[in-house]
């Protein structure tokens, strides 16, 4: 079955007998603000073309795997729609900027160093989580954190064990189309060739390489926001 989504006039879609109004396209590319008709509910809506539902699988896959402390770190998938010509994901996202966003607030500005370590901590601890589930990301860059800065009581002073409201600030990991799920892999697989948008050196130098991309994707990060 092919989808009713057109490119550039879309105003209206039907999704599983459900209509929704398209009402604007957000910042982070193809995804789309639109509210239910029906329940009068806003949601994002994002649309791939080639449809690409791994994205949904890996999504769904980590938060069952990440220990729930650590699932607000990471986003939700709701749901999915696959058709021959495109695939729709409900994104449940509070958080619309990135720090691709943010970097281009300071442009022509060094952003200071004590919020480059804040931001640094936070990509640490998430590739951290994300590895420990058997995840890569395989496509880490300034588009792939959200800033997520959601509403708590009683936020004071920043600790490292996420205190003090904390928990509901710092970095959001988003994009998993090209993520993979190395437990579907045979213990001790390794990849090899090139892959995302900054490769790392093992890719460019034809080594065997498994989560030093993301790695060298979050180094590539730093770097911008210095």
């Amino acid at each position: 079955e092919v989808s009713s989504w057109k490119d550039n006039e879309q105003r209206e879609i039907i999704l599983k007998g459900k209509h929704y109004s398209v009402l604007e396209e957000s910042n982070l590319g193809q995804v789309y603000e639109v509210l239910d008709t029906d329940e009068g509910i806003f949601a994002l809506l994002k649309v791939q073309s080639p449809p690409r539902p791994w994205e949904f699988y890996i999504a769904r896959t980590l938060q069952e795997r990440l220990p729930e402390q650590w699932r607000g770190s990471f986003v939700t998938i709701s749901e999915a729609h696959a058709f021959k010509d495109r695939s729709f994901l409900f994104l449940d996202l509070s958080d619309r900027f990135t720090l691709r966003d943010v970097l281009g607030l300071y442009h022509k500005k060094r952003m200071d160093e004590t919020l480059v370590m804040f931001y640094t901590i936070e990509m640490l601890k998430i590739l951290e989580e994300i590895h420990n589930c058997g995840i890569i990301h395989a496509n880490i860059g300034p588009g792939s954190f959200l800033i997520r800065d959601e509403k708590c009581e009683n936020w004071e002073g920043w600790a490292p064990g996420w205190n003090n409201g904390w928990n509901s600030k710092g970095l959001k990991l988003i994009n998993f189309e090209c993520g993979q799920d190395m437990t579907l892999f045979p213990q001790g697989t390794v990849f090899k060739g090139s892959g995302g948008d900054t490769p790392c050196i093992e890719m460019q130098t034809d080594h065997p390489w498994t989560t030093q991309g993301d790695l060298f994707g979050m180094c590539v990060v730093i770097y911008k926001l210095l």
